[in-house]
């Protein structure tokens, strides 16, 4: 291979969406590429012992104090128990409505740290598997410099 890129993936805080997104790094970072995860400083140590560069942020003011620092998908669930009962099309648009609040909060307070990382990393590539569009992320797609490719995965792309 000649032309090595450097791919930034972004996940939302979620393993499922992690251990998917690790899948396709581990084959890039095997073809020869630098990748990096810009994460939640819960994933601390967890991509690293796998040969990734952590980029690590808080996804919140208040996980600042919080030994995880990630998103409590218990609590957020738990206050949309109700819903769950319902037929799937329902349940997956009422979930939307429970979680859009928190996550759009997280979102804006998160942004300017993932301006911080992407301004450090340079990326060639940003790799997105998240429910919502996050202007950092979004915006390095408009780099006159170089061309940035952004991917979403559709399995779990979602409206707002």
């Amino acid at each position: 291979m000649s032309e090595k890129f450097t791919f930034l993936f972004s996940p939302i805080d979620g393993d499922g969406h992690f251990n998917a997104c690790i899948g396709i790094a581990q084959q890039l970072r095997d073809r020869g590429h630098n990748v990096v995860f810009a994460a939640p400083v819960s994933w601390k140590w967890k991509l690293g012992c796998q040969g990734f560069v952590e980029k690590l942020f808080h996804v919140s003011p208040a996980a600042i104090n919080e030994d995880t620092g990630s998103l409590k998908w218990g609590e957020l669930l738990a206050k949309a128990a109700h819903v769950m009962s319902m037929p799937s099309i329902d349940c997956h648009e009422n979930l939307q409505v429970h979680f859009k609040n928190e996550m759009i909060k997280r979102i804006k307070y998160a942004d300017a740290r993932l301006r911080e990382i992407l301004s450090k990393v340079n990326p060639d590539v940003v790799v997105l598997d998240q429910n919502y569009y996050i202007p950092a992320l979004m915006d390095q797609g408009k780099k006159e410099s170089k061309e940035i490719r952004i991917f979403r995965f559709p399995s779990i792309m979602c409206s707002v």
